[in-house]
C-alpha cells in the first residue's frame, strides 16, 4: 500500500475571536498578512456589528484587551482607540499599559486558542476552507458556561494567583 501526503502543503489564517461575560465575538477570519490598516477596518466596521448583541451597559463599561501584535500597535489603531474607546482599552502602547506577552492572565490565550487548536488539530484538515470551518464549529460548541467560567471564575482565581506572587510568574501554582 502507498498513501501519499503532501507535507509541503502550508497555508493558513489569522483568526479574531474576543470573550465578554459568557459570550464569545467571532471568529473572524483575516486571510493574508494581518496590518495596522486592516485591522483598523475590523475595529471600526466589523467590531461594532459583533458588538449589537451585547447590553448597552456591558458596552459602554468594554475593556478592550490586546496582544502585542504589530498590527495591534500600529498608529492608526493607537489613534482610533484612544478617541473610540477612551481610558477603555489595554495594549502594549495603550493607555491601560499592558505586557506584550502575559498569556496567564488573558482569557483568549489560557483558554481559548489551545482548546481550538487542541479540538480543531485532532484531525488533519484538508485545506483552507476546511481549517475555517472546524474553527467555526469549535467555536460555535462553546458553552456560555465554559466562556463564563473562563472570563470570571479562571481569570479570578489566576488574578489572585499573581498578587500573591507580587506580579511574578505563579501559572506554575495553579494547575
Amino acid at each position: 500500500w502507498v498513501f501519499e501526503t503532501n507535507y509541503l502543503c502550508i497555508w493558513g489564517t489569522n483568526v479574531w475571536c474576543g470573550l465578554i461575560g459568557g459570550k464569545l465575538l467571532g471568529p473572524y477570519f483575516y486571510d493574508g498578512t494581518l496590518n495596522g490598516r486592516l485591522y483598523l477596518e475590523f475595529i471600526m466596521n466589523e467590531l461594532p456589528i459583533m458588538l449589537n448583541d451585547i447590553p448597552l451597559a456591558t458596552r459602554n463599561n468594554l475593556i478592550l484587551q490586546q496582544d502585542g501584535a504589530p498590527a495591534h500597535n500600529a498608529n492608526v489603531v493607537k489613534n482610533y482607540l484612544n478617541e473610540h474607546f477612551e481610558n477603555r482599552w489595554i495594549g502594549t502602547n495603550g493607555i491601560l499599559k499592558w505586557p506584550p506577552r502575559s498569556p496567564d492572565l488573558t482569557p483568549l490565550d489560557y483558554f481559548l486558542w489551545g482548546h481550538l487548536k487542541t479540538v480543531v488539530y485532532a484531525n488533519p484538515t484538508t485545506n483552507l476552507i476546511d481549517l475555517k470551518q472546524k474553527i467555526i464549529a469549535v467555536c460555535n460548541q462553546l458553552t456560555e458556561g465554559q466562556i463564563s467560567s473562563a472570563t470570571n471564575k479562571e481569570f479570578l482565581r489566576r488574578t489572585e494567583a499573581c498578587l500573591n506572587c507580587n506580579g511574578e510568574k505563579f501559572e506554575q501554582f495553579i494547575r
